[in-house]
């Protein structure tokens, strides 16, 4: 990899306080082990600024030896449209919404489930039992492995 290559993987979702933070910290988690250098955020569509992290959220993490991320739930901007390389949603809704928003960058934002080709959506566990976290979770970790695979290419790929 080019020392002076690297990506913006933003992972979208409602609140950010469930889904998108648990798939930035352990896409985060998963970059650190295969030893690639990439920046992850997370934010939320519908975001409260400065919400904690879900306390089902953080255990779900912590059952896969993921520390839970110290940030706080941020609000979609422009501007981290703009910043990342890579947008990556949780649902077919979220996708559509940002497509019809001001700040749409189509070329660049995918659902997470379409890394590994399908069209299911990641459902929301929010107010769900720990274990409806680590489902969660669970269902994302193909997919994240799969964007693992698509961005280490990315990087890797001869510059055009």
């Amino acid at each position: 990899m080019s020392a002076n290559r690297t990506m913006t993987i933003l992972f979208v979702c409602t609140g950010n306080t469930c889904r998108s933070p648990m798939a930035a910290a352990y896409f985060q988690h998963l970059c650190k082990a295969a030893e690639i250098d990439v920046a992850v955020e997370s934010v939320g569509l519908t975001a409260l600024d400065g919400e904690p992290m879900s306390k089902a959220s953080a255990k779900a993490l912590s059952h896969e030896g993921v520390d839970a991320p110290t940030s706080r739930s941020r609000q979609l901007t422009g501007d981290h449209v703009a910043a990342a390389d890579l947008v990556v949603t949780m649902t077919q809704a979220h996708l559509a919404q940002l497509q019809q928003s001001p700040v749409a960058a189509p070329e660049k934002t995918f659902t997470l489930m379409s890394f590994v080709d399908r069209k299911t959506d990641i459902d929301d566990p929010f107010g769900g039992s720990v274990d409806e976290y680590s489902q969660c979770l669970a269902t994302m970790k193909p997919a994240l492995d799969a964007l693992l695979e698509h961005v280490n290419k990315r990087l890797t790929e001869p510059a055009p």
